[in-house]
């Protein structure tokens, strides 16, 4: 496969789709709810009505911040990794010189 010529887009236009939808997930992943907020308000997503969804909203000046976002993915693959790869297994063999 040939490199791509100089100045091409990146990405290629074909795949464009792709890397919005990964931006998306990993401000999911991320955990920053500002991160969240900025992907949607921004992305050209919409629901079918019109509106906004949930983190596409503008925080009204004055106004407390009602959203709450749980990074649950993250923690669980966290807590996977912790318990994967914590420790290291030790091995002995009886009667090994």
């Amino acid at each position: 496969m040939p490199l791509p010529e100089n100045g091409a887009a990146w990405p290629p236009r074909s795949i464009s789709a792709l890397y919005d939808d990964i931006k998306v997930d990993d401000a999911w992943y991320s955990g920053d709810a500002d991160r969240l907020a900025k992907v949607y308000r921004y992305a050209p997503q919409q629901r079918k009505d019109g509106r906004r969804r949930l983190w596409g909203r503008h925080r009204q000046p004055g106004k407390r911040e009602e959203r709450l976002h749980i990074p649950l993915a993250g923690e669980i693959a966290q807590t996977s990794v912790d318990l994967l790869f914590a420790d290291a297994p030790v091995i002995t063999v009886a009667g090994a010189r």
